[in-house]
């Protein structure tokens, strides 16, 4: 899996701009039963550990990291159908996504980009 590649595609997905935030991705061994991934940070950087083992065959590897970069970003869950919604159900970016992290950064901090679709 090219990790670098969807790491790259999450982060313009929430399109930010500046300051670049320094996300480092490592694939993991399973830390937790239940866990598909989770975030670190220290002063130096956002760190996202992925444990591909706990994931069924249908999980999307970009919608993960794409939940993890907005954690990196300091963004929490929501109950809402997107990507930031706490419980693994394969949701889309939506609309609510997009206005937590406009609410989060204002304009000089992002840009404004379309939908991402394949």
């Amino acid at each position: 899996m090219n990790w670098a590649v969807i790491l790259a595609a999450a982060l313009a997905l929430w399109g930010w701009a500046f300051p670049p935030p320094i996300v480092i991705l490592e694939e993991s061994e399973r830390a937790y039963e239940t866990s598909l991934a989770d975030t670190t940070h220290d002063e130096h950087a956002c760190y996202i550990h992925v444990y591909p083992s706990t994931w069924a065959p249908e999980y999307d590897p970009f919608k993960i990291v794409a939940h993890e970069v907005g954690h990196c970003l300091s963004l929490g869950h929501h109950d809402q159908e997107g990507i930031m919604n706490g419980v693994y159900e394969g949701y889309e970016f939506s609309g609510y996504d997009r206005a937590l992290f406009w609410w989060t950064y204002p304009a000089p901090y992002r840009v404004t980009i379309g939908m991402v679709s394949k």
